[in-house]
């Protein structure tokens, strides 16, 4: 799991090894992130692929509800 930090920089969730191992992962991204952040997506597509050296992301845009929080 990849986790967009208050600062702005993007760290993985568990153990760098389990990190290097996969190929393929999920990546979830409130809207409104995205929104404040036009270079967010950019940025998770290095991290995903640069650093992270995976191969295949399914990258989910989450609409925010009226109440201000994720679906």
């Amino acid at each position: 799991m990849i986790i967009l930090s208050r600062d702005g920089s993007l760290t993985t969730e568990g153990t760098h090894e389990r990190a290097i191992r996969q190929v393929k992962d999920t990546i979830e991204v409130p809207e409104d992130l995205v929104t404040q952040q036009p270079d967010l997506i950019d940025r998770i597509f290095t991290f995903a692929f640069d650093v992270l050296d995976l191969q295949t992301i399914d990258l989910r845009i989450r609409p925010v509800s009226l109440a201000g929080h994720p679906d």
